[in-house]
């Protein structure tokens, strides 16, 4: 998918994004990646056109968009290996609730942001304080747990690569 944005007058940019998603699944195994990309260009970029990374864009261990720029990019892949338990409904009284169909899931993160310029740096100052600042290269989060109802919600834990603990990691909605 592509999509691209143009805006003209007292707000000059342009915006253009490409998303690529793949998804096997063999039996049990479900493995899934996406790659999400996206530039913002032009003079007087609006702050809200930034790019903003963190724990709700797919970077799981990190803070809640912890990273900006007006260029970024983020990888994500995620394995599941369907348990054979709850495979099936379940009643209770004269109703059914889904099936929990529970599976481990294992997933790696990757994102990286950049301010281009002086334009980017000061959309970047007018959206936030204290400042996010671009990623400095790739950063990267692996997440360990189990996800459910066909991989709608999510229970496990993450980990940066680069520093810090394991936190918890909860999650509504597809994780790809």
């Amino acid at each position: 998918m592509i999509s691209a944005e143009h805006a003209i007058g007292t707000l000059d940019y342009a915006r253009l994004e490409g998303r690529v998603i793949g998804r096997r699944i063999r039996g049990p195994l479900t493995l899934a990646g996406r790659l999400d990309v996206g530039v913002v260009a032009g003079g007087a970029r609006p702050p809200q056109q930034l790019y903003e990374l963190g724990r709700n864009q797919g970077l799981q261990a990190y803070g809640y968009k912890e990273f900006a720029g007006d260029r970024a990019a983020v990888g994500r892949t995620l394995a599941l290996v369907r348990v054979p338990m709850l495979q099936s409904r379940l009643p209770i009284k004269r109703w059914f609730i889904p099936a929990p169909t529970p599976a481990v899931a294992v997933g790696l993160q990757g994102a990286w942001s950049a301010l281009s310029g002086p334009d980017a740096r000061r959309a970047n100052q007018e959206l936030w304080q204290p400042l996010r600042a671009p990623t400095d290269g790739i950063r990267t989060s692996v997440t360990l747990g189990m996800r459910f109802f066909g991989g709608a919600v999510g229970l496990g834990t993450a980990r940066a690569l680069d520093r810090g603990p394991w936190r918890l990691s909860v999650e509504f909605g597809q994780p790809l």
